[in-house]
């Protein structure tokens, strides 16, 4: 610096340290699995359960109707039910995308180590990131 003080940078180093291959395994399967191939698989069957509950009700909400309107009522509730059913995938879909390609880079990094995550992770590392939030303004797009 210019005015004569000291900065001080620290940083941590898992080379010296002798568990430092297990806790980087570790951090990864946790990672991979807990944070990003969970909550795609969780996602993905919540999703498909909604979208069958959506048709289920719509199914019963026609009988229901059938003999109180006239058919060219029954139109309108189908189709919003298609518009959210394409919304949801399309949610479904986009988070898919961004989560799922660094779960896998994450689970191959846990299981063929370090060297791997420094050059094939780290590399691609932003643009993931990039994704996941490209993701979350997506996705506030359309909710709102």
């Amino acid at each position: 610096r210019r005015d004569g003080s000291c900065v001080y940078l620290y940083s941590i180093e898992f080379e010296d340290f002798k568990g430092s291959d297990l806790l980087f395994s570790l951090n990864m399967w946790f990672y991979s699995f807990l944070l990003k191939l969970l909550p795609c698989v969780v996602l993905t069957v919540f999703t498909g359960s909604l979208i069958h509950a959506m048709y289920q009700a719509e199914k019963k909400s026609l009988r229901l109707r059938k003999n109180s309107l006239p058919q060219s009522h029954t139109v309108g509730p189908k189709r919003n039910v298609d518009r959210t059913t394409r919304l949801l995938v399309v949610i479904l879909v986009l988070f898919i995308i961004a989560e799922f390609p660094p779960g896998i880079l994450g689970l191959l990094s846990a299981v063929l180590g370090k060297q791997f995550f420094l050059d094939c992770y780290n590399p691609v590392g932003e643009m993931m990131d990039m994704m996941t939030l490209t993701n979350s303004s997506v996705n506030f797009i359309l909710y709102c």
